[in-house]
C-alpha cells in the first residue's frame, strides 16, 4: 500500500489515519504541505515502511514514542529511504541512526546544529546528505557506516573532517565549509573508490599531498579557497581525473633554475617557498585523461607549458587572470578543447574574427608553425575613369609614363617592389597591386573585390574641383561598407592643369573641403591617412605620394589584432600556398583553362595536400590561410556558405570581374537587360562565348546578388540597380489634395541600400497587386479576418495602374491613390540640412494611407537585418 499526500495543503496529520495500515503501507508522501508535527507512529511504529518522504514541511523536531527509547522497541526495520529535507529541524532523535535496514537519509536544508547518538548502527547507509544545516564537526560514531558512498554535507561550519575510515565513498561534498586542512590517511582508505570531492569554498591555503594519490579520483574541485602551494609533481599519481577545478585561488606562477644545478633539498625548498610551481612535470600523470581544467581568478603570469600537453582536454578557463596578457602559441595544439575561457584577459595578440575557439586554436598552431615575417600589402587604386590611376601605378613602380598605353585588364595586378635607401633600417615591402578598371560598367562589381587590411588610392581630376571631390564619395561608401575603417590616401591628379599663381591656394582649399566631408567627426566614411596631389606629366608630388604610401603601409594594422601588417609572422606553409596558387593561376592563364578552382572537385584540397611538408591538416586551418591569400591579393574568396560560394577559388579576379559584368553592360551589346530588368532564362546567353562552365550559373546568380549587382524580384526575374534610368521618367503627376509624408534622415545612405529597398517594394507591391486580381477573378470577397490572416503585414488592397522606378526612387500609381518613395537628397523644396534618407509620398483619393506602413515596414526590416547600425531619425 502506497500513500500519496504529497501537495495537500495538510496541515497536520492524525496517527487514526494510519494505525490500522501499519502493516501494510510501504511508502509515505507527505512533502510539500505545511505539516508542523507528525505523529509518533512515524516512522516508528510502521512494521513494513520502506520509503518516507516529509520533505519541504514546516517540522522543528522528530517525536519518538513515549516507551519506545529502547532501540529493541523499534518497529521500522524494513526502513530504506527517508527524506526529512527542507524543514526547520533542530534536532534529530539519535534512534534515526540505529535503524539496521536505513540506506538513504536525507537531512538536508535543515537547522541542524549536532548529530547525536553514542553509536550508530545504520550500517547499511549508503548516502548521507546532511548539507545547508549549521553543524560545525560530524561525531566519530560516523565510522560505523560501513557501507557509505556518498556523504554530501557542504554549506555547513565544519572546520575538520573526521578521519577517513573503512567504506567504499565515491562522493565527498564539503563545499562552503570552514575547513582549513584536510586530514591524513585519504590515500589509505579512499584510493581506490573516491571519485568526486568537492572542497571548494573554504579556507584551505594547501592541497595535502595524500589527495593527489587518489587512484580513481575522476573529479577534484578546489575552488574558491587560498591556495598558494600545490603538491608537489611527483606526487600526482591521479590517472583517471578528468576534471580539476583550481579558480578563484591565489595561484601564481613560479620558476625553477636549471634542473641540472637542482639537488633534492632544493627542489623541496622551492616546493615549498613558491606560491605555485606549474612545471613540466605537474600535469604529466593527467595528460591521459584530463578534459576540464579551470584556472580562472588567480594570478597567473604566463600559461604553464605542461598544459599545452593535454592532448584530451576539452574545456580550459583562463579568465580573469589580470596579469596574463599572451597565450602560448602551443596551446593550439589542444585540437580536442571546444571551450577556451579567454574573458578579462587583455590579449593583442588574438584577432577578433578568431573568437570562435576553434579559430582561435587554429590560429595559434598556425603562429607556431615555422612562421616567417611577411611584407607583402595589397594595394588598390579606385576611382571613376580617366583621373589617371593605371599612370600613377606605373610611375609608383617607375615605369617610363606612355601616353598611348592601353589597358587591357578589367583588374590590372602587378607586384611593387618598396625600398627606401635614403632611410636607415627602412623595411621592405611588397606591395601586390590592384588597378581596378574605371569604366563606369565596372563600378558595380568594384565592391567584390573590396578587403580588409588593404591600402585604397582614390583618384579624383582636381580640375573638377568639388565637382571631383563629390566624386570621391561613393567609392569612399564603398571601401566603408564592405571594409570598415580600412586606410585610404586620396589622390587629386592633373595638378600641371592648375594655374600656378593660383595653385597652392586652390590646393589648400580643395583639402580643406576633403576634410569637412569625409574627415572626422563626419560619420561613415574610411580612415583616411593621407592626402596628395600629383602630375602624371611632370612628376610634380609623385615622390611625396610614393613616401605616404610607404609610411601609411608601416603603420598600418591588422583591424582585429592590432598587429602590424608589415612583418607579422605567418606559417611557411602559407607562403607555400600563395606560391602554388600564383603558379596554378599562370598555368591556367597560358592552358587557357578556367581560372577557377572548385572544391566540389576537390581541386583546391589537392593544391593543399601537394605542398611539401604541409601542415594545414584541419577545416580551420584552410580558413585561416585562405583569408589571408585573400587579404593579400593572391586569389578571390568567398566565405558565404549558405549561398554555397565558398567552395569557389578564384584566381583571376580580371575575368571574375568580366564575369560579372556581363549583366552590365550597355543595351547595343547586352539586349537580355530591359529597363534593369533580366529574365533568369536568358543568363546562359550571356555566356555563349566565354570560358565560363554552365553548372556554375546558379552560383554565379548567388555571387550577384550577395553584392547587390543583380537581385531576384520573384522566380523569373532579376533586377540590375545599376541599369536602372538614373532619373525619374516623364510620367503624369497624380493630383490628390490629400497628402501624407515621411522622412528617414540619415548621416549618409548605406551602399546597397537602394538596390534592396527597390527590390523590397517591387516584390512586395506586385505580390499584393496578383493577389488583388486572383481575388477579382474568382469573385469572391474574403472577410476582413481572411485577409489578414493570408496577409498580416500587408492589410489593405492594392490595384496596380502603373510602376516606374530608377536608380534612387519608386513611383507606383494604384486605383485610388499614389506611392512615391525617393532620395531625400533629390526631394524638390526639401532642405535635408546636409543629411541624405529617404521620402515616402503617399496620396490617396480615399484617405486610405495605408500602404505608408507598408512601405515604412519594408525600410524598417531592411535596416534591422541589413545596415543595423545606420541612425536614423
Amino acid at each position: 500500500l502506497v500513500a500519496k499526500w504529497r501537495l495537500r495543503h495538510l496541515y497536520a496529520i492524525h496517527e487514526v489515519w494510519l494505525q490500522h495500515h501499519t502493516d501494510t503501507l510501504v511508502e509515505i508522501d507527505l512533502s510539500h504541505n505545511a505539516l508542523c508535527s507528525v505523529p509518533a507512529i512515524l516512522p516508528w511504529g510502521m512494521n513494513k515502511l520502506e520509503r518516507l518522504d516529509l520533505s519541504h514541511n514546516a517540522l522543528e523536531a522528530l517525536p519518538f514514542p513515549e516507551g519506545r527509547e529502547k532501540s529493541g522497541d523499534i518497529l521500522c526495520l524494513r526502513l530504506e529511504d527517508m527524506n526529512v529535507s527542507h524543514n526547520g529541524l533542530q534536532w534529530v532523535p539519535p534512534q534515526l541512526f540505529h535503524i539496521p535496514s536505513l540506506e538513504k537519509l536525507n537531512l538536508s536544508n535543515n537547522k541542524l546544529q549536532s548529530l547525536d547518538g553514542a553509536r550508530w548502527r545504520c550500517e547499511k547507509l549508503k548516502i548521507l546528505d546532511v548539507s545547508h544545516n549549521q553543524l560545525s564537526e560530524l561525531p566519530d560514531v560516523i565510522k560505523n557506516t560501513k557501507d557509505l558512498r556518498r556523504l554530501i554535507l557542504n554549506h555547513n561550519k565544519v572546520k575538520m573532517l573526521p578521519n577517513p575510515w573503512g567504506c567504499p565513498l565515491e562522493i565527498l561534498d564539503a563545499a562552503h565549509n570552514l575547513l582549513r586542512t584536510l586530514p591524513a590517511s585519504l590515500e589509505f582508505f579512499w584510493s581506490d573508490t573516491l571519485k568526486y570531492l568537492i572542497l571548494s569554498y573554504n579556507k584551505l591555503d594547501e592541497i595535502r599531498w595524500e589527495v593527489c594519490r587518489l587512484k580513481a579520483l575522476t573529479e577534484l574541485n578546489v575552488s574558491h579557497n587560498r591556495l598558494e602551494k600545490f603538491p608537489k609533481p611527483e606526487h600526482w599519481k591521479c590517472p583517471n581525473l578528468t576534471s580539476l577545478d583550481i579558480s578563484h585561488n591565489k595561484l601564481t606562477n613560479g620558476s625553477l633554475p636549471d634542473s641540472n644545478f637542482l639537488t633534492v633539498s632544493t627542489l623541496a625548498l622551492y616546493y615549498c617557498l613558491l606560491p605555485l610551481l606549474f612545471t613540466k612535470l605537474l600535469f604529466a600523470s593527467l595528460s591521459q585523461r584530463l578534459q576540464t581544467l579551470l584556472m580562472n581568478d588567480n594570478n597567473l603570469q604566463s600559461v604553464p607549458s605542461s598544459i599545452c600537453k593535454l592532448a584530451r582536454l576539452e574545456l580550459l578557463d583562463l579568465s580573469n587572470n589580470p596579469d596574463l596578457h599572451e597565450l602560448p602559441l602551443a596551446l593550439g595544439n589542444l585540437r580536442q578543447c571546444w571551450q577556451l575561457g579567454i574573458d578579462g584577459l587583455s590579449l593583442h595578440h588574438i584577432p577578433n574574427h578568431v573568437k570562435p575557439v576553434r579559430d582561435l586554436l587554429a590560429f595559434l598552431r598556425a603562429q607556431l608553425r615555422m612562421s616567417e615575417p611577411c611584407n607583402k600589402v595589397k594595394l588598390m587604386l579606385v576611382g571613376k575613369e580617366g583621373t589617371g590611376k593605371t599612370t600613377i601605378l606605373d610611375m609608383l613602380m617607375g615605369n617610363p609614363q606612355n601616353e598611348h598605353k592601353i589597358k587591357v585588364d578589367v583588374i590590372y595586378r602587378a607586384l611593387m617592389y618598396y625600398d627606401i635607401p635614403d632611410q636607415l633600417q627602412a623595411t621592405d615591402i611588397m606591395f601586390n597591386t590592384w588597378d581596378m578598371g574605371g569604366q563606369e560598367v565596372y563600378y558595380p562589381t568594384h565592391q567584390c573585390f573590396l578587403s580588409q587590411n588593404t591600402l585604397y588610392l582614390v583618384t579624383y581630376n582636381l580640375t573638377l574641383r568639388e565637382k571631383g571631390i563629390s566624386n570621391l564619395k561613393p567609392w569612399l561608401l564603398n571601401i566603408q561598407a564592405r571594409a570598415p575603417n580600412s586606410c585610404v590616401i586620396i589622390v587629386g591628379t592633373f595638378l600641371d592643369f592648375l594655374p600656378k599663381h593660383e595653385r597652392a591656394g586652390q590646393v589648400a582649399a580643395m583639402r580643406e573641403m576633403i576634410r569637412l566631408k569625409y574627415l572626422e567627426p563626419v560619420k561613415g566614411f574610411p580612415d583616411i591617412r593621407a592626402i596628395q596631389e600629383v602630375s602624371c606629366s611632370t612628376g610634380e608630388g609623385m615622390e611625396e605620394l610614393r613616401q605616404a604610401v610607404y609610411d601609411v603601409a608601416c603603420n598600418m594594422k591588422d583591424r582585429d589584432t592590432g598587429e602590424k601588417l608589415v612583418g607579422r609572422k605567418v606559417p611557411r606553409s602559407y607562403l607555400e600556398l600563395m606560391n602554388a596558387v600564383e603558379e596554378e593561376a599562370q598555368f591556367r592563364l597560358k592552358t587557357d583553362r578556367l581560372p577557377v578552382l572548385n572544391e566540389e572537385e576537390t581541386e583546391f584540397s589537392a593544391l593543399v595536400q601537394n605542398l611539401p611538408d604541409n601542415d594545414i591538416t584541419t577545416k580551420e586551418d584552410r580558413e585561416l590561410a585562405v583569408r589571408f591569400l585573400h587579404e593579400i591579393g593572391s586569389l578571390v574568396h568567398f566565405s558565404d556558405h549558405l549561398r554555397g560560394l565558398d567552395s569557389l577559388y578564384f584566381l583571376d579576379p580580371s575575368w571574375l570581374c568580366d564575369m560579372l559584368a556581363k549583366v552590365l553592360t550597355v543595351e547595343e551589346i547586352n539586349r537580355f537587360v530591359r529597363n534593369g530588368r533580366l529574365h533568369k532564362n536568358d543568363v546562359p546567353f550571356l555566356f555563349k562565348d566565354s570560358r565560363f562552365p554552365e553548372q556554375f550559373i546558379p552560383k554565379y546568380l548567388q555571387l550577384l546578388e550577395r553584392f547587390e549587382i543583380a537581385m531576384a524580384v520573384d522566380d523569373q526575374e532579376l533586377l540590375v540597380p545599376s541599369q536602372l534610368p538614373q532619373g525619374a521618367p516623364a510620367a503624369t503627376e497624380y493630383v490628390s489634395r490629400k497628402l501624407l509624408r515621411r522622412y528617414y534622415r540619415m548621416a549618409y545612405v548605406p551602399s546597397g541600400f537602394w538596390s534592396r529597398l527597390i527590390s523590397r517594394l517591387i516584390i512586395g507591391l506586385e505580390r499584393i497587386n496578383r493577389q488583388e486580381r486572383k481575388s477579382q477573378l474568382q469573385q469572391k470577397l474574403a472577410s476582413w479576418k481572411e485577409v489578414i490572416k493570408r496577409h498580416p503585414s500587408k492589410s489593405f488592397k492594392l490595384q496596380l495602374q502603373r510602376s516606374y522606378y530608377w536608380r534612387e526612387a519608386i513611383e507606383v500609381v494604384y486605383q485610388g491613390g499614389e506611392v512615391r518613395v525617393q532620395s531625400l537628397a533629390s526631394s524638390a523644396g526639401v532642405d535635408p540640412s546636409g543629411m541624405d534618407g529617404v521620402e515616402i509620398i503617399v496620396k490617396s483619393e480615399t484617405n486610405d494611407f495605408s500602404v505608408m506602413g507598408f512601405v515604412a515596414d519594408q525600410i524598417d526590416i531592411l535596416i534591422m537585418e541589413w545596415f543595423p547600425g545606420t541612425v536614423i531619425t
